[in-house]
């Protein structure tokens, strides 16, 4: 799962079209704690749909909203087994 630092850059690469501050990507990473990429792009093109439906462009209000639907793939107990496992036996993506 990727940390906070790098769930803010994978926020900053899919919201590079609209104005997201740092203080706001900061929040948006911090709200996704256990989600992957997949399930943060998820959450982003859900909001795109939801943006698009009530004729606004992309917010980070939106996406906020969005990521509080989202169910992680992976439940917590699961998750952590597995950072203890890739700590030995795995190398970072970045």
């Amino acid at each position: 799962m990727p940390d906070t630092e790098e769930r803010k850059e994978i926020f900053k690469i899919y919201t590079a079209s609209v104005s997201v501050s740092e203080e706001e990507l900061e929040t948006l990473a911090c709200n996704s704690k256990n989600l992957s990429g997949y399930e943060i792009k998820k959450a982003v093109v859900s909001s795109l749909y939801d943006a698009c439906e009530e004729g606004n462009t992309l917010s980070y209000k939106t996406i906020l909203k969005n990521l509080n639907n989202i169910t992680p793939y992976v439940l917590l107990e699961e998750s952590n087994r597995l950072r203890e496992w890739a700590k030995n036996n795995a190398r970072k993506a970045s």
